[in-house]
């Protein structure tokens, strides 16, 4: 319980505090590829892991990640998206997330099942590898972003 209130006091103050003036700073291409990694670093991370101590310094990458995630996506797909089709893509981009949060589970039982309890980790982390290469692909928008700040 005590780690989960961490995780959400990390995800509060990145969302709540820091989110505007890291968009302004790095602009949300930057904040995608950060997250991708971040995540990434998380997901490979929770499996070495043998003590508290170490989860809570991996919780920090992890959270982080997930709380510059968001909305960063979020911002790129509706500047990306024609103005008469932000809402239609967006309502695509929450329920491609919503789907995901279904069958993450349905993928993450099996692999735990089958190959032992790590397994569930590395296929988040493999996952998370590709989103950072496609993220990376995202650079030759950032320019305009970096004008922003």
């Amino acid at each position: 319980g005590l780690m989960f209130f961490y995780v959400g006091m990390i995800l509060t103050v990145i969302q709540g505090a820091l989110i505007h003036p890291l968009t302004k700073r790095f602009g949300e291409t930057r904040l995608l590829i950060t997250s991708t990694i971040l995540l990434f670093a998380g997901m490979i991370g929770i499996p070495f892991l043998t003590s508290v101590p170490p989860l809570a310094a991996i919780n920090i990458a992890f959270a982080g990640g997930m709380a510059l995630f968001g909305p960063s996506s979020n911002s790129l797909i509706s500047r990306e998206a024609a103005i008469d089709e932000r809402g239609g893509v967006l309502g695509v981009s929450q329920s491609t997330q919503s789907l995901a949060r279904v069958v993450g589970p349905l993928i993450a039982g099996p692999l735990f099942a089958e190959f032992g309890r790590n397994a569930p980790y590395w296929a988040a982390a493999a996952a998370m590898a590709v989103a950072a290469i496609l993220a990376f692909g995202l650079l030759r928008h950032a320019p305009a972003e970096a004008e922003v700040s």
